[in-house]
């Protein structure tokens, strides 16, 4: 037998899990959530940021957190990682109930926060190993993760490289690695892609596709919607503290509605953007482009960004 057998991607037959280093497959608890919260309030001074919040995340997949900025994502993210207690409601993580066992919450949760900062003078491979240090990791462990780590966010080669010479996107790349240092079941990861170039961006993406394939569960927030349509299986939209709207990206974004922008690229380079009502409309603007002989090379949707959709108001007396 080559290795353990993991769960394929939704509709995809299990495989054989290859890849090296700190990504091991785990055997999962069946009906167990990632992340659930019920009732949850969280406060700073007299501020209410999250206002009897209800979400659920499965385990092993990607799940999306969209919202504007103060909608909440990150305080529930600092919650799941321990690091912001909540004011009333339950919170599980992982079965876990973060304010009777914390320590058991943070092995098994890797947390990135936003803004991430590194500390200045150090080698990118001190760093790491000062990390798994700090998190338990066997000292006969840290070079050959370093190694792998690196690897994997795209810095093979550049353990000697000091902190302050890095760029954002890098700076954030190694922020990845850092809350993998320790294997973690759970991985939380606040606007990670903030920083970086689209070269950047598709190498996150397909190493956090990674870590799905081998049992993991990542929590992405942003505020782009397009990003996390592209990348997560669910999404939970966000807004003053409550969850919205909760689903497949695709359906999710038909629900809270919004019209439709159509990009058509021209032949010599020029790309319109149009705005349409609905499917019927996007079809009669395509029919419009043939029969005027306008030389068109890409029709296509645009995904909507969150001001392009209509949030629903809460619930009266909620909260």
């Amino acid at each position: 037998m080559t290795g353990p057998v993991v769960a394929g991607r939704p509709g995809q037959p299990p495989r054989a899990a290859t890849t090296p280093g700190p990504i091991t497959a785990r055997i999962l608890l069946p009906d167990q959530s990632a992340i659930r919260a019920s009732g949850l309030v969280c406060r700073r001074g007299r501020t209410t940021v999250l206002d009897e919040l209800d979400i659920t995340v499965p385990r092993s997949i990607c799940f999306g957190l969209a919202g504007r900025p103060g909608s909440g994502k990150s305080t529930l993210l600092a919650a799941a990682a321990t690091l912001q207690r909540p004011s009333l409601g339950e919170l599980s993580v992982l079965g876990i109930d973060p304010a009777r066992d914390p320590l058991a919450v943070r092995r098994h949760v890797g947390y990135l926060p936003a803004p991430f900062g590194l500390p200045a003078n150090l080698r990118l491979d001190e760093y790491l190993c000062a990390r798994a240090a700090a998190l338990g990791v066997p000292r006969d462990r840290w070079e050959a993760l370093v190694e792998t780590l690196l690897n994997l966010v795209g810095l093979a080669g550049r353990h000697a490289v000091r902190t302050e010479r890095l760029s954002a996107g890098s700076r954030q790349l190694v922020g990845v690695a850092a809350t993998l240092v320790h294997d973690p079941t759970l991985v939380l990861l606040d606007e990670p892609t903030r920083g970086l170039d689209e070269r950047d961006r598709a190498k996150l993406w397909n190493l956090l596709h990674r870590l799905l394939d081998v049992g993991r569960t990542v929590v992405v927030s942003s505020r782009h919607l397009p990003e996390l349509a592209a990348g997560c299986q669910e999404v939970a939209m966000l807004d003053a503290g409550k969850v919205l709207a909760q689903g497949p990206p695709g359906p999710l974004v038909a629900q809270l509605g919004g019209a439709r922008r159509i990009r058509a690229r021209l032949a010599n380079g020029a790309v319109r953007t149009h705005t349409v009502a609905d499917a019927a409309a996007q079809a009669a603007l395509l029919r419009k482009l043939v029969l005027a002989d306008v030389d068109l090379v890409e029709f296509a949707e645009v995904p909507p960004e969150l001001d392009d959709l209509t949030l629903p108001e809460p619930e009266p007396g909620a909260g």
